[in-house]
Parts: structure tokens; sequence; C-alpha cells
């Protein structure tokens, strides 16, 4: 117990001195009055600037229209496009996304008319997956959900029991 009081003690007495020093008296800065004699030059630190840059621009050459483009020496443009192109034939052809999708049956018959009428409808790509026993009828390509229910808003008066679903979709479809 004696051990306790003694660390408490010293605890209280460590408190008590950080308190007392951190209490010391401060310096009051000297308020400026109205009279003050002050002032500050920064014009030395501004850049300067030549009062006739109108007429140096009027100046230019008559040979270079502002339409013109410009020849360079290292013209990197049929480089750039044969790189740029060697990327896109390997880019991925689908990723992940979603449909919407409009049918789940078995009945291939009325996968495949609802399929045409989907294609009437929506102007997008439609697709039946078959994953057994079912046939699915899905619409859309769309990146993220937001696109893919305004799909959906746009099928729901015709198919009724559409849902959207996430799925894989292509992103790049190869000629």
């Amino acid at each position: 117990m004696k051990i306790i009081f003694k660390g408490y003690t010293q605890f209280a007495l460590l408190s008590i001195t950080l308190v007392l020093c951190s209490c010391a008296t401060g310096v009051s800065q000297k308020s400026q009055s109205k009279g003050s004699s002050y002032s500050e030059d920064l014009s030395t630190y501004r850049p300067k600037i030549a009062k006739d840059t109108a007429s140096k621009e009027s100046d230019a050459p008559a040979s270079i229209s502002k339409n013109q483009s410009i020849n360079s020496a290292k013209d990197i443009t049929a480089a750039l496009d044969a790189k740029l192109s060697a990327i896109a034939q390997n880019a991925p052809v689908s990723a992940k996304g979603y449909r919407v999708n409009i049918y789940s049956g078995t009945n291939r018959d009325e996968a495949s008319i609802i399929k045409k009428q989907a294609e009437l409808l929506s102007g997008a790509q439609v697709y039946i997956q078959f994953k057994t026993p079912n046939f699915r009828v899905k619409v859309g390509n769309a990146i993220n959900r937001l696109e893919a229910n305004y799909l959906l808003s746009q099928l729901k008066s015709d198919f009724p029991a559409a849902v959207v679903v996430p799925d894989d979709i292509v992103i790049n479809q190869k000629p």
C-alpha cells in the first residue's frame, strides 16, 4: 500500500511541476497604432513585364496562322498508333458488369420469341444463355448498376419479370 501511495505522490508532483512550467509568462505583442510609420515595399519581388508586349505579339511572322499544324522532326504519331492498336488487339473482350434478365425458362422457342421482341423494343444487344435446364434471355452490356437500372426501367413495362443480374459483359467486340 505504501508503494502504491508513493507512486501516486510522485505522479502528482510530476503533474504539478509540468503544469507550473507550462504556465510561464508570455511576451505580449505590441499593437500597432493608427499613426504607425511601418510600410513594406514588395515591388522588388514582383515580376517585370515589358510594356510593349502587345506590339511584340503582332510582330509574329505572317506565314504562320493559328490553324496551321507544326511539323516536327520527332513525330511519334505513327509509332503511337501502332502501339495503341497492338494494345487494343490484346485487350480483354469481357469484364464484370450487369445485364437485365427478361426471361428464364425451359422452352427454347419462347426464349427465341422473347429475344426478337427485346431486340425490337430496346435496341440493345440481346443474348440467350443456356444453363441446364434453363434458357435465359439477357439484355444489354451495362458497366455499372446505374446503366442497368436505366435499361430495366425501359424494359419493365413490356417484361414485368425483368431483373438486373451481374454477368460478364462484352466490352470490346473484335471484328
